[in-house]
C-alpha cells in the first residue's frame, strides 16, 4: 500500500511536470540557426499604454531599424532564421536547452543564437557584429 502510494505521487509530479512544459513553445534545433522572438499584440498593446502613443512609436522606430539591420546580416551569411511572438518559448538542441518566458522579461525583443556548439542570447548589436566576424 505504501509503494503504491509512493508511486501514484510521483506520476502526479511528473504528470504535472510534463503539462508545465507543454506551455511552453518548442522549437528544435540541428544545426547553426537564430531564434528572434518578439512580443505579441497584447505585449505591445501594454508597451504601448507604459511609454505613451509618442515614445512608443520612436521606440519602434529604432527597433524596427535594428531588427532590419539583424535580419540582412542574418540573410547575408546564410544562417537559418526563425520568428515568433508566442509569449513562452523552449529551444532546444543537441546540446542543451533553454527557456524564455516572455512575460517575466523586460527584453521583449530578442536574438537566440546556436552556433552548433552552444546556446547564445544576443543583443540586437551583437547580431549585427556577426557580418565582422564573415568578412
Amino acid at each position: 500500500m505504501k509503494y503504491t502510494a509512493l508511486l501514484t505521487l510521483l506520476i502526479l509530479v511528473l504528470a504535472c511536470k510534463a503539462e508545465k512544459d507543454q506551455d511552453f513553445f518548442e522549437i528544435t534545433l540541428s544545426e547553426n540557426a537564430v531564434v528572434g522572438i518578439a512580443p505579441d499584440s497584447i505585449q505591445i498593446e501594454e508597451l504601448k499604454q507604459a511609454y505613451g502613443e509618442d515614445d512608443f512609436y520612436t521606440v519602434m522606430d529604432d527597433i524596427m531599424r535594428y531588427n532590419g539591420q539583424t535580419l540582412e546580416v542574418i540573410d547575408r551569411l546564410n544562417i537559418n532564421s526563425i520568428h515568433t511572438d508566442k509569449r513562452r518559448v523552449k529551444i532546444i538542441t543537441p546540446i542543451a536547452s533553454i527557456k524564455i518566458d516572455n512575460d517575466t522579461s523586460q527584453v521583449k525583443w530578442r536574438y537566440i543564437y546556436f552556433n552548433g556548439k552552444e546556446i547564445l542570447e544576443n543583443e540586437v548589436f551583437e547580431i549585427i557584429d556577426l557580418k565582422k566576424f564573415y568578412d
